[in-house]
């Protein structure tokens, strides 16, 4: 079965709260490094990296709202740099900011996430 979620975001956060708002919704822990990659409808592919890696540009500079954004657009995410977990960000649609949705909200998910570490869920 798929795992995916939806989530409503801001498009005034920066990508580094995209990332915390992600991996929270996984149960991740969020002390990696990280790096976004967006495609623009030429095809040119950018790279978004964390803070502590020294190669611009950085992912504190950017909102998700700085991208020429469409429905059906993706974003690429990639967490924990040594373990690679990759996640497809895909923009399902666009609305208007509602009073609801001015944080980050979990609209609803299907399949279980899995363990980050890859430890069983077992009762010691």
């Amino acid at each position: 079965m798929d795992k995916f979620l939806r989530i409503a975001i801001p498009s005034n956060l920066s990508l580094d709260e995209v990332a915390v708002t992600v991996v929270d919704a996984f149960n991740f822990d969020a002390e990696h490094m990280y790096r976004f990659i967006y495609k623009d409808r030429l095809g040119r592919s950018f790279e978004f990296h964390h803070p502590f890696v020294d190669i611009p540009p950085n992912t504190s500079d950017f909102c998700l709202g700085d991208f020429c954004l469409e429905a059906g657009n993706h974003i690429e995410f990639i967490f924990d740099l040594s373990q690679e977990w990759e996640f497809d960000l895909h923009l399902e649609k666009i609305e208007s900011v509602r009073q609801e949705h001015k944080k980050p909200q979990v609209l609803n998910y299907h399949g279980k996430p899995p363990s980050q570490y890859g430890y069983k869920d077992e009762c010691v």
